[in-house]
């Protein structure tokens, strides 16, 4: 067992401070980023996310639909809209977890 799978204090207060977080959650509600720098934990990954950024490299999606998206789009502004689709992707992630929390509350 490596020392990263034995649960310490720490671990155990992040885990449970997540678990309150995303239950917690109301659609539309703001939710506070971290406030210091996060360095991944994998070496060679393609996604890194920070604390106010995330930056992506050499990342391939082989998914039709959004290369033909992006494609329809002029170059210079493939970046931007790429940008959009990810927050508004994200804004109808959210709000469907928040939603299928309600429905079970509700059950």
């Amino acid at each position: 067992m490596s020392d990263r799978a034995i649960p310490t204090p720490a671990r155990l207060q992040l885990i449970s401070a997540a678990s309150r977080l995303r239950n917690t959650i109301e659609e539309g509600t703001k939710v506070k980023t971290q406030r210091h720098v996060v360095q991944p934990v994998a070496t060679n990954t393609n996604v890194q996310v920070l604390s106010t950024t995330m930056h992506i490299h050499d990342l391939s999606i082989e998914q039709p639909a959004v290369v033909a998206y992006l494609q329809a789009i002029e170059p210079g502004k493939q970046e931007i809209a790429l940008v959009h689709a990810i927050q508004v992707g994200i804004t109808e992630l959210v709000a469907r977890r928040a939603r299928a929390r309600a429905t079970l509350r509700q059950g």
